[in-house]
């Protein structure tokens, strides 16, 4: 899908599988690729979409990156932790 439409998916499942506390469940698109284009869209008309802090080695400033990224290393073990 183009980013946009994943981002519209993204927000419509979330709207669909509602949090029982919180009402916007926290949203993760892969930000490998284009998924960064996504990410940034899920955040503008969504709101909750999953982040991490990390440390810009240029600047050395803490930057806050939306999504997740899959590795070779990361991609077994996001896969050993899946419920199927």
């Amino acid at each position: 899908f183009p980013p946009d439409t994943l981002a519209r998916y993204a927000m419509l499942l979330g709207r669909y599988y509602p949090h029982p506390v919180r009402k916007d469940p926290l949203i993760a698109i892969e930000a490998n690729g284009y998924g960064h284009t996504a990410n940034q869209t899920l955040r503008t008309i969504y709101g909750r979409v999953y982040s991490t802090a990390q440390v810009d080695p240029d600047t050395k400033q803490e930057v806050q990156r939306f999504g997740f990224l899959t590795t070779g290393a990361s991609r077994i073990s996001n896969f050993s932790r899946m419920r199927l």
